[in-house]
């Protein structure tokens, strides 16, 4: 093999392990969008039962998940209707916690 193609070789080598090297992404990243995908469906689950409950039904309530800590925000028609919304997001399975900042319409 001349120099010139061994040059290249070794050239199109570097290349080829700096690109394979960029695509791959730090196991916190691949951890980060596992854990956001997990509070995505936590989301889903929680909205789905608040929807479907006939106690809670044109409650404005809405849902956000973080970190596996639920967040509920809006205005609900009484105190009642606050505690029930908090309690089914508690019975989600995988929430750590819930912050209930419904607000009691007067």
């Amino acid at each position: 093999m001349t120099r010139p193609l061994k040059i290249i070789g070794i050239l199109l080598a570097w290349a080829f392990l700096l690109i394979i090297a960029g695509c791959s992404s730090p196991p916190t990243e691949k951890k980060e969008a596992s854990i956001q995908e997990l509070d995505k469906s936590k989301k889903t689950a929680i909205t789905v039962a608040l929807k479907h409950d006939k106690e809670l039904a044109g409650e404005n309530i809405r849902v956000k998940v973080v970190n596996f800590v639920a967040t509920l925000n809006g205005t609900v028609s009484s105190d009642e209707a606050k505690q029930r919304a908090e309690k089914i997001a508690r019975g989600v399975p995988g929430i750590k916690e819930v912050e209930n900042k419904l607000k009691v319409r007067k």
